[in-house]
Parts: structure tokens; C-alpha cells; sequence
């Protein structure tokens, strides 16, 4: 490599699921930096990246891993990130960068084993409509397979402990002795941490517990005038 050349193995991480964006860039070196903004994500996450890599002097060219937060949690936000990297990749602007993915409820998993000595525990996220997101974790750090989701009336089932993330917003009524943990985007600063959570993925698509349903249409002539009148029912 010519002296003064970028880097090329430059991660680049984005985390829209929460009211909060944020943004890490790690070099080669092992080195990270971060960013993070309450602003609404279309605009704080582009002003993030630029605002990043301009003070790293890193070009999105020497970027070689995207990762992103693919849910469950603001499909707002992860769809502005999602648009964002396809953006980027169709300009050519990430060069040929690898996409990978990880789940905003593994990493609340991950920052509960680093506050707590917990065995088995659960983390949830508000799902609407009455019911929650959830995700065991076992003795030993493994996690369940899949993350469920949960009516609000059966939350009991997930194992206790139970935990939160900070900043998720929540509609129903938080069931007692549910604790709230950080949620820490730069926990994955840890390379062991992302040969965990991350997964290839192409395209990048957002987090959907349930595929799209689509009600089929029947063409149907309208009779409605020709129905009678309730006075004319009436006098029948």
C-alpha cells in the first residue's frame, strides 16, 4: 500500500431501531468512533456518516462492512437505513462493500450479560397491538432460535428476568418486575461480539415477524341501488 493510502477494511455500523441513531466507524487499527443524535433519523443519519467519516478522513470507499440494525424496533428508522445503504451502493459511493445485519434484541442480550451475572433471562420489545418481542437467553449466553412474539396477557411466559432496552417506546402497560437495560450499539466494537450477531445478508431487508399479507380483491357488480328502501321492505 502507497504511504498515505485509506485504510480498507474499514466497518461501518448503523443503528436506527431506537428514537436514538447511531453511528460507528472502526479502522483496521481497532480503533472506533462514534456517533449519536435524537434527531429524526432521514436527516441525523446522513449528517451522522458525513460529520463521521469526514472527521475520520475515511471515504465510504474504504468502507468493507456495513452493518445495520434490521429490528424489531422503528421500522421508520430501519427502513431510512436500509434506503440509505442501497443509496450508496447504487451510486457506487460503498464501492463493494459486505452488508450484514444484526438483531436490536441479540444486542440487548449482549449489554444485559455485560451489566449482569444473570443465567436465563428474556429481553422484549414493545410489538403493538397488544403483544411483545421476545428473546430468551439460556445459561452459558446461548439464545433462542427465534424471537417471538408474545401477547401482552402471556408475557409471564418469557423467562425472569425480563428486560427492556432504554429509549424503546412502549404502548402497553409494562408488566411488573421488568427492569430497563442500556442499549449499547457500541458493544459491537467487540470483533467476538460481531462474529456473533452479524449475518451476510443481500438485499438488506428490514426485520418482519409476519411476511406481508395482501387481501385478494374479487370484482363484484354493485347492487346497491337496486336494493328496496326500508319503506319499501316495509310494505312488502
Amino acid at each position: 500500500m502507497n504511504q498515505g493510502a485509506k485504510p480498507v477494511q474499514t466497518t461501518l455500523i448503523i443503528d436506527t431501531a431506537s428514537p436514538i441513531t447511531w453511528v460507528g466507524l472502526g479502522g483496521p487499527d481497532g480503533k472506533w468512533t462514534w456517533q449519536s443524535s435524537a434527531q429524526e433519523s432521514g436527516i441525523a443519519l446522513f449528517r451522522l456518516v458525513a460529520e463521521l467519516t469526514g472527521r475520520d478522513s475515511v471515504s465510504l470507499r474504504t468502507v468493507r462492512t456495513v452493518a445495520f440494525c434490521e429490528g424489531p424496533g422503528s421500522m421508520l428508522g430501519i427502513r431510512t437505513a436500509i434506503m440509505a445503504i442501497q443509496t450508496w451502493m447504487a451510486s457506487g459511493a460503498l464501492g463493494q462493500a459486505d452488508l450484514a445485519a444484526y438483531s436490536s434484541l441479540a444486542l440487548a442480550a449482549a449489554g444485559v450479560r455485560n451489566k449482569k451475572q444473570a443465567t436465563s433471562f428474556s429481553v422484549a420489545i414493545d410489538a403493538r397491538r397488544q403483544s411483545w418481542y421476545g428473546l430468551v437467553n439460556k445459561p452459558g449466553g446461548a439464545q433462542a432460535a427465534e424471537i417471538k412474539r408474545i401477547a401482552h396477557d402471556q408475557a409471564d411466559s418469557l423467562d425472569e428476568p425480563v428486560f427492556l432496552p432504554d429509549l424503546f417506546p412502549i404502548w402497553n402497560p409494562r408488566p411488573d418486575g421488568w427492569e430497563n437495560v442500556p442499549y449499547l450499539p457500541e458493544l459491537l466494537e467487540s470483533s467476538d461480539l460481531r462474529r456473533t450477531l452479524l449475518r451476510s445478508v443481500d438485499p438488506p431487508e428490514a426485520f418482519q415477524m409476519d411476511p406481508p399479507a395482501y387481501q385478494k380483491w374479487t370484482p363484484a357488480i354493485n347492487r346497491t341501488r337496486d336494493r328496496p328502501t326500508p319503506a319499501q321492505e316495509a310494505n312488502r
